[in-house]
């Protein structure tokens, strides 16, 4: 061992500066390397989750009206529902590339790109959904769209626990053409069936990526029409409205 270690002193000392930084060199190319390596391999990790997570996205916001986007905790694109494609005009190679956005939105007074408002509102993991009701949407000069804007964050496992901002965009000039009453009972002003299949995919998307669970309770009032019969409408209605306080 130690003729060894002397041989290689040896060999050391006769090696000139160049030799050095030659050495020196090929160790940062080495480490270069394995760096480029572990970022391929995180990358195709990252890629193969999010392709898990896009079918759960696809079955709960394809088919809603309300523009859907997912930003990482790094502010990559990791889903957005043809909606907000539409709506935002994001081009076909937007899946994990920084969000930029010409969009604009107006909450209050004044205009501020929609990544800049997205990351100066981000909601924490233990916060309530933040909703901007009457806010203003604008993609170019003269496109101003009235909108409701909603951000919550979702955990999502790629494979580690990454937090997730959801950015939902109402557009209200479809809602404008509705009845003020589309989605709510007539009689108690509850949210009704249709209120529950435009909120529930999302909720069980989310339970979904969250690995939690959620409880849906269904009450039926039995024999309800046996009670107007019996009391009359006015009086079976109060009874109702009632109930539903």
């Amino acid at each position: 061992m130690s003729n060894t270690l002397e041989k290689l002193g040896q060999v050391m000392n006769q090696m000139t500066q160049d030799g050095y930084a030659l050495i020196m060199l090929s160790i940062l190319i080495i480490f270069f390397l394995l760096y480029i390596y572990s970022l391929a391999q995180e990358k195709k990790k990252l890629r193969e989750a999010l392709e898990d997570n896009l079918k759960v996205f696809e079955k709960a916001f394809e088919i809603s009206e309300d523009a859907v986007l997912i930003l990482s905790d790094k502010n990559e694109v990791m889903y957005a529902n043809n909606t907000m494609v539409r709506l935002l005009q994001l081009n076909n190679t937007f899946l994990l590339k920084s969000f930029k956005s010409i969009a604009q939105v107006k909450v209050k007074k004044d205009w501020i790109a929609l990544d800049q408002f997205v990351k100066d509102n981000r909601v924490g993991t233990k916060e309530k959904v933040r909703s901007y009701p009457h806010a203003i949407l604008k993609i170019s000069e003269g496109d101003e769209i009235p909108m409701n804007l909603y951000l919550d964050t979702i955990i999502m496992r790629t494979p580690n626990e990454v937090l997730c901002d959801v950015i939902s965009i109402q557009d209200m000039t479809k809602e404008k053409e509705r009845s003020s009453t589309h989605f709510k009972h007539q009689l108690t002003n509850l949210p009704n069936q249709l209120q529950a299949y435009h909120d529930l995919p999302s909720f069980f998307s989310k339970v979904h990526l969250e690995k939690n669970k959620l409880a849906l309770m269904l009450l039926s009032l039995d024999n309800f029409s046996m009670l107007r019969s019996i009391i009359g409408y006015e009086q079976a209605n109060a009874v109702l409205k009632k109930f539903a306080t």
